[in-house]
C-alpha cells in the first residue's frame, strides 16, 4: 500500500480507494482509484519486474489484446484498468468464442523480440513429481502423459508463443472484446497445451469446443497431417490437468 501511495506516477492525483484484487505467488495486484482514472498496480515484493514479460505485454497491447502497460519499475508495474467482467461471470456467446478463437490464434503466431524460455512438458511434469516423491502423488497418471508426450515426434509439435494461464481470472470481456492480462508464465510451447488449457479451465464440451476450434483453426495454419486433432488435444488436456493437480499439491507443502 505505501509502495502506491509514494509512487511518482501517483504523485499529481488525489488516490480515493486502493483495492486488493488478487494475491499470487509472486506478485500482488491492487486496484487503484484516482482523481484522474482507475487504474492497476501490481507489486512485486519478492522478486524484481519480470522485464521480459513486460517487454511481451507491451507488444501484444500493440494488437489490442492485452491492457497496456503506463509505467514500472523493479518493484512495480502500472497497467491500464479494463472494466469489464472475468470470464468465470461470463458465459461466451458463440460470436465472443469465434473472435476470443481468433485472437489467440494471432497472439500464438507472434514473433517476440526477445528471446523467451521453451515450455518442456515432459521435464516440468518430471520437475513436480521429484518434488512429490514422497507424498501420494498418481504416479501411473504421470507415466501415461509423459509416455504420450514421448510419442509425439517433432513432426507433432506446433510451436507458437503460449499464455499458459488461461483460466477465467485472466481473461477479462468488454463489449464484445477479450483482454489477456497476467503473463507471467507466458513462453514458447505447443499452441495445442495452450488450447487445451483455455477448454478444461472454462468448460467447453461437445458444440462450444467444435465452434473455437474451428474459429481457431481458420485463423492457425497449421500442418496436422503428422497428427490426428482430437488425439493430440486429448493428451494435452490431460498434461494440462495433471500439471495443475501437482502444482496444487506442491503449494499444499508450502
Amino acid at each position: 500500500m505505501k509502495a502506491i501511495v509514494n509512487h511518482p506516477f501517483f504523485s499529481e492525483t488525489i488516490i480515493n480507494s486502493v483495492k486488493l484484487l488478487n494475491r499470487g505467488l509472486n506478485h500482488s495486484v491492487y486496484q487503484v482509484t484516482t482523481a484522474k482514472g482507475v487504474f492497476i498496480a501490481r507489486l512485486h515484493p519478492t522478486r524484481p519486474t519480470n522485464q521480459t514479460e513486460i517487454t511481451l505485454q507491451k507488444a501484444i497491447a500493440k494488437l489490442g489484446d492485452t491492457p497496456k502497460i503506463l509505467e514500472y519499475n523493479q518493484q512495480m508495474a502500472i497497467i491500464e484498468y479494463i472494466d469489464g467482467l472475468h470470464t468465470s461471470a461470463h458465459q461466451w456467446p458463440q460470436s465472443e468464442l469465434k473472435q476470443f478463437a481468433q485472437q489467440l490464434a494471432v497472439v500464438h503466431q507472434l514473433k517476440p523480440t526477445e528471446a523467451l524460455p521453451t515450455l518442456d512438458l515432459i521435464q516440468h511434469i518430471i520437475q513436480y513429481r521429484n518434488l512429490l516423491v514422497l507424498n501420494n502423488v498418481d504416479q501411473k497418471c504421470c507415466i501415461d502423459v509423459i509416455k504420450g508426450l514421448q510419442q509425439l515426434s517433432p513432426n507433432h509439435q506446433t510451436l507458437g508463443l503460449c499464455h499458459n494461464d488461461l483460466n477465467p481470472q485472466n481473461i477479462i470481456s468488454r463489449g464484445g472484446k477479450q483482454y489477456l492480462v497476467d503473463w507471467e508464465f507466458a513462453c514458447i510451447g505447443d499452441v495445442f497445451f495452450d488450447l487445451a488449457g483455455f477448454i478444461v479451465e472454462h468448460h467447453l464440451a461437445g458444440d462450444k469446443a467444435a465452434i473455437f476450434l474451428q474459429a481457431y483453426f481458420s485463423h492457425q495454419k497449421i500442418d496436422t497431417t503428422a497428427f490426428e486433432i482430437d488425439e493430440k488435444l486429448k493428451l494435452m488436456k490431460m498434461a494440462y490437468r495433471l500439471i495443475c493437480r501437482l502444482w496444487h499439491q506442491i503449494q499444499q507443502l508450502e
